[in-house]
């Protein structure tokens, strides 16, 4: 009875030993030298909440815009920020900062257009959250002008329309 005993008690851990190898094996960390418990630690690793990013949605070329963002990793791990700006300048990544700290960072568009932000939050582990998108609109045209009654007749007056002559003699616009 105690051999047989023995020998399940082998066999058990046989099988726990395969199941841990293969789900350690699949681990994009299996060529750094962890124990097999911080492996496992690892395996249980959660992404970061999907970062939340604000700041301007219009702005002008050539003028710094600044963006908050903050994601917080459901174990406390510290995070690395990955930004893509819409611009084609590339992929820029910083940190790492402590989870749930609101970090700034600002950039610069040089040509008119419509851009989209995407942000993503890695925890130092290598989990990874979802993208964070936001628009912005950079143009030098002011989207609102405010057009006075005289700019009206300045302009008008230039189209020499002969009805706003006489509006242009009222207000003694030259």
């Amino acid at each position: 009875m105690n051999i047989l005993f023995t020998k399940r008690k082998i066999f058990i851990c046989i099988i726990i030993f395969l199941i841990f190898s293969s789900f350690a094996s699949a681990s994009p960390f299996n060529n750094m030298k962890m124990t097999p418990s911080e492996k496992f630690y690892i395996l249980g690793n959660q992404p970061p909440e999907t970062p939340d990013i604000s700041g301007p949605t219009i702005g002008k070329p050539d003028v710094e815009l600044d963006y908050k963002i903050c994601s917080t990793d459901p174990e406390g791990n510290d995070i690395i920020y990955c930004f893509e700006w819409g611009d084609g300048s590339g992929q820029v990544c910083i940190g790492p900062y402590t989870s749930g700290e609101e970090i700034t960072i600002s950039h610069t568009w040089i040509e008119n257009g419509t851009y989209t932000i995407t942000v993503k939050a890695s925890d130092i582990l290598g989990e990874e959250s979802g993208l964070a998108t936001l628009k912005v609109k950079i143009s030098t045209i002011r989207a609102h002008s405010k057009v006075t009654c005289l700019d009206l007749i300045h302009i008008l007056r230039k189209m020499n329309f002969r009805s706003f002559k006489l509006l242009s003699f009222i207000f003694n616009i030259q």
